[in-house]
């Protein structure tokens, strides 16, 4: 592993995090489901506030929600997805590192 490749202060912050959370005894399935949570709940606010924020400029464009409404839909899965993906890798990352190696990440 390359080790002097430069974090971000947030990644930093998850990997101490993951480090704490692991050395208290969390399974990594609870290590999991707390990364991909909080980066659903991240993804399920933007979505909502661009769904409200597409659905106003659609009525005041007066197109109907008909065509759009598929389209809100696809891109709403597409951005999940993209989400959920770019979750696995940092939180893969982190759970691989041994715990004593997370502890002493900077943040």
């Amino acid at each position: 592993m390359n080790r002097s490749r430069v974090q971000s202060p947030l990644l930093a912050q998850r990997t101490r995090e993951i480090g704490i959370r692991s050395a208290l005894g969390a399974q990594t399935r609870q290590l999991l489901s707390g990364i991909f949570g909080r980066a659903l709940r991240q993804l399920s606010i933007g979505l909502a506030a661009g769904s409200l924020l597409s659905t106003s400029a659609l009525s005041a464009a007066g197109i109907g929600l008909g065509p759009g409404a598929a389209l809100l839909v696809t891109v709403s899965a597409v951005i999940t997805i993209v989400g959920a993906v770019a979750a696995l890798a940092p939180a893969r990352r982190g759970l691989r590192l041994p715990t004593v190696d997370t502890l002493r990440a900077d943040g």
